[in-house]
């Protein structure tokens, strides 16, 4: 008989102990055992360190790292240099998986061959746990083209909700300078090298989002730090056709960093954005492995920042609500600075 893959399933946590029991018992509990859970506790102050403690005690395949402070990414790399699995999963650790989330990935996986499988998922702010039990044959998965896998932000951004092949990922590490999307960048730089990729039609991840979660405290100049990445591994890249993506993808951020730094950027921070600006054009200026049809559009979007906003408002209407906050919120603090003159 076969035996079954191992799956490493890294967890970086910091400062998580309200979530944590609720994350490690949703991933213990799985149909699928062949686990090994790699907890990497990056300076927690809280109780996270006793609770990993306990479960360690009470299950073999609970395995704690405990580390000084450096970032989710640093975490997760560290997961990845501890990792023995046949493949990888990431899971964060105020989340939690269906218990059958390891079982029906690994079986997309097997009927596809596929390099990264991924699941659908659910947002909530609930706290409690609803599952019900999946049939196999109930369940679709199927390929999607590299090319289309790269428009697709859940597919693209994300590096939860899926299963990457260990040989899809070697060597590639997180970027430890960047406090927000480190996600979208080491997925962006998965799907670059080209791999297989399946989708499985279930939601089987479930996202929790708090009110006092990393995004919705990020600082603009978190956003510049992911446009100066692109950009970076625009010049380093080894092919045109990675040179290709990474240029549409430093593009499209630092198009975003101009129109959301109207709002919230210091004059610093904007005049630093008009600066990567001109680096783009002068890039799409000197190459030809963005499509005529894109640099068209990216030099509209440039020349015309109100028609990019058009673009942005037509594709996500919330975006009209943001703006009034962030209006709201510059005026409120405007009177605060008056005041206090």
């Amino acid at each position: 008989m076969r035996s079954e893959p191992k799956i490493s399933v890294i967890i970086p946590i910091y400062n998580t102990a309200e979530y944590l029991p609720r994350c490690l018992d949703s991933i213990l509990n799985s149909t699928y055992r062949n686990l090994e859970v790699l907890c990497i506790n990056d300076g927690s102050t809280d109780e996270s360190a006793a609770i990993l403690e306990q479960y360690a005690a009470e299950d073999s395949r609970v395995i704690t790292i405990n580390k000084a402070n450096a970032g989710v990414s640093a975490a997760r790399n560290t997961g990845l240099e501890r990792a023995t699995g046949d493949f990888i999963a990431f899971v964060d650790s105020d989340d939690w998986v269906h218990p059958q989330y390891f079982e029906i990935l690994v079986w997309g996986q097997e009927q596809t061959k596929a390099d990264i499988t991924i699941c659908k998922y659910s947002t909530t702010a609930e706290n409690t746990l609803k599952f019900e039990q999946i049939d196999l044959k109930t369940v679709e998965v199927t390929f999607v083209p590299n090319a289309d896998a790269m428009k697709i932000g859940q597919l693209k951004s994300l590096v939860w909700g899926r299963l990457y092949k260990c040989s899809s990922i070697l060597g590639l590490r997180f970027e430890n300078g960047l406090q927000w999307g480190e996600d979208t960048f080491f997925s962006f730089r998965a799907l670059s090298r080209n791999p297989s990729v399946a989708l499985v039609d279930s939601e089987l991840y479930y996202y929790f989002q708090r009110e006092t979660s990393a995004v919705r405290i990020l600082p603009f100049s978190s956003k510049l730090a992911l446009a100066r990445c692109y950009l970076t591994y625009y010049e380093k890249a080894e092919s045109d056709a990675q040179r290709c993506l990474y240029l549409n993808g430093g593009i499209k951020q630092v198009l975003a960093c101009r129109y959301s730094g109207t709002f919230e950027a210091t004059g610093e921070e904007q005049r630093e954005c008009s600066v990567l600006l001109e680096q783009c054009k002068e890039k799409l200026r000197n190459s030809r492995i963005v499509s005529k049809k894109e640099t068209l559009m990216y030099n509209v979007f440039i020349l015309v920042p109100a028609l990019y906003r058009l673009f942005r408002i037509v594709d996500d209407p919330t975006l009209l609500q943001w703006e009034k906050n962030m209006k709201l919120k510059g005026k409120a603090e405007k009177r605060h600075l008056e005041v206090g003159n």
